[in-house]
């Protein structure tokens, strides 16, 4: 009865349990096996004013992002598309990072991916 109770807690919980829908993917510089995932999760990250004072960014407005690398380290952040670049923001580092679209894959391969993003 006990293992029962157990088995149906632990199904419920993963039932409910969302996942990141990804949207893009680009390869981490200089780790063949670490990457950068877009996701299109609402991005709950609350950053402090001088980063988003940098570019203007509102945390609202952007997606959650995160990257992996061979070694285990792992970060999340925010992005979004912005003049054919993918603005990013990491919580340790104090500045807006940006990057052109065409370094990152798109998930689904609809050409139209990125415009459907505005």
């Amino acid at each position: 009865m006990k293992t029962a109770i157990i088995t149906a807690v632990l199904a419920a919980t993963l039932a409910t349990t969302g996942h990141a829908d990804i949207f893009a993917t680009a390869g981490v510089k200089d780790d063949r096996n670490g990457r950068t995932v877009l996701t299109t999760d609402p991005c709950g990250i609350t950053f402090d004013r001088v980063y988003i004072g940098v570019g203007k960014i509102i945390p609202s407005e952007m997606r959650r992002a995160f990257y992996y690398t061979s070694d285990g380290t792992t970060n999340e952040g925010c992005w979004k598309h912005d003049a054919e670049t993918v603005v990013m923001v990491w919580p340790a580092e104090p500045f807006v990072r940006r990057w052109p679209v065409s370094s990152f894959k798109v998930v689904d391969r609809k050409t139209s991916a990125w415009d459907a993003l505005r």
